[in-house]
């Protein structure tokens, strides 16, 4: 994965959204079908995809559209925000222990050992 410095710098220079999938009508009694695209509020189109198979080109087109600039920045701030949490937990974390180990309870060290072990992503019970 790309730095968050660098997806957010990507994210923040795109056309805000929100951006929206659309299909292009075809000349057709029913007008229904065609390819898809996504545009932006400016009215620029930034996705098509006309050469994709026809299966693929509106969940291709709504994913590119849900994932407009907005929702990426929120993603990104809400990852740094749970990062910052786990190295704030590690901190408590390892404190902890450190004062447990001095009063000899092998109980509540072992609690420390297991949130330090989740915080790393070991994932035994």
């Amino acid at each position: 994965m790309k730095d968050l410095t660098n997806l957010r710098k990507i994210a923040e220079q795109a056309t805000p959204g929100p951006w929206e999938a659309k299909q292009t009508p075809i000349h057709t009694p029913s007008g229904e079908g065609g390819d898809y695209y996504v545009s932006c509020p400016t009215g620029i189109d930034v996705a098509s995809t006309v050469g994709s198979s026809y299966e693929q080109e509106e969940p291709d087109a709504l994913h590119i559209a849900t994932f407009d600039p907005p929702t990426v920045l929120a993603l990104i701030t809400r990852l740094e925000q749970a990062e910052q949490a786990v190295a704030r937990v590690r901190v408590v974390a390892l404190e902890s222990q450190a004062e447990v180990a001095q009063m000899n309870m092998p109980n509540i060290r072992t609690l420390s050992g297991e949130i330090l072990r989740a915080l790393d992503g070991d994932t035994r019970g």
